[in-house]
């Protein structure tokens, strides 16, 4: 089980490594909160592969990291493939936005990304229950929701205000948003 975990793990890491050399343009250059967060971000997956390391003991609940692990992967995939011609910009960069994302997982979360790279530290969470472990994950996760907060308010500063806060009524922040309503037959 350590080895499963530790290379879903390491798979992760490197999707979040290539999407911030790989995937993301970058305004005036790297912002200082952007290399804040990669370096809780490397000690949270040095953390996690430490803790999974062959032989490590691990949580009675570390199976169900592997849901947790797979989704990660698989909402990055899919929120890359929906993301790719759009060029978006690196987070905690100060550009304005040019245009709103709202197909594939934007249709149901304003920021697959974060929730994405949330669920990798989640998961390295349940499958070890270490306090040095969950330290760095809950710091990465902390920074995250900054990071998405800091790109919400871009957006109300942006010609894309209105549709934005159209978009923010209907989607959820890092989960889908349950509606209420009638059926329609």
């Amino acid at each position: 089980m350590n080895v499963v975990l530790l290379a879903l793990a390491t798979a992760s890491y490197a999707a979040h490594c290539w999407s911030a050399v790989g995937h993301f343009r970058y305004v005036d250059g790297v912002p200082y909160a952007l290399m804040a967060l990669s370096t809780v971000w490397a000690a949270a997956f040095a953390a996690q592969a430490a803790a999974l390391w062959p032989g490590r003991a691990l949580a009675p609940t570390a199976w169900l990291a592997l849901p947790f692990f797979l989704a990660a992967l698989l909402l990055w995939l899919w929120t890359v493939r929906a993301s790719r011609r759009a060029r978006l910009s690196v987070a905690f960069s100060r550009d304005t936005p040019t245009r709103l994302l709202d197909a594939g997982p934007y249709r149901l979360i304003r920021h697959p990304f974060y929730t994405g790279y949330a669920l990798n530290w989640f998961a390295g969470c349940v499958a070890t229950w270490h306090w040095w472990v969950i330290a760095p994950s809950v710091a990465a996760a902390v920074m995250l929701a900054i990071a998405a907060r800091s790109e919400e308010r871009k957006f109300a500063r942006s010609p894309l205000a209105a549709d934005y806060a159209a978009y923010r009524a209907r989607t959820g922040m890092f989960l889908p948003r349950l509606r209420r309503g009638s059926r329609r037959t």
